[in-house]
């Protein structure tokens, strides 16, 4: 939500004009487009690393959620591990490959960049 409320607030921002002879615009409009280009980059970021299907994370619910209860059950055995897991997918970066064309897909989306 947070996302979606700043790219509003990004694109009413890039509707203001900006003149390079205005130093007043460019000292504040500049830094308050790139705010809100960071948050709403920041935000998908962190939405989506969330739903990684690994414990501790949010996805991990989810996918129990999904599974039949065998399976589910089987999957919760590997709570303890999680964050370990977690770890390993973040330091031999394989979660770049998976989150980040994600995150600027839904970047596109709501920035149109």
């Amino acid at each position: 939500i947070i996302a979606v409320i700043a790219s509003v607030i990004y694109r009413l921002l890039l509707s203001f004009p900006v003149s390079p002879f205005s130093p007043t615009g460019q000292t504040i409009l500049v830094p308050l487009i790139l705010i809100a280009k960071l948050t709403v980059t920041i935000n998908i970021g962190l939405g989506v690393f969330n739903l990684i299907p690994v414990p501790p994370l949010d996805g991990s619910k989810i996918l129990m959620g999904l599974l039949p209860h065998r399976q589910a059950a089987a999957y919760s055995r590997i709570e303890p591990y999680g964050f370990f897991i977690l770890l390993g997918l973040i330091f031999l970066r394989i979660t770049d490959y998976v989150i980040v064309p994600i995150i600027i897909l839904i970047r596109y989306l709501l920035l149109g960049q």
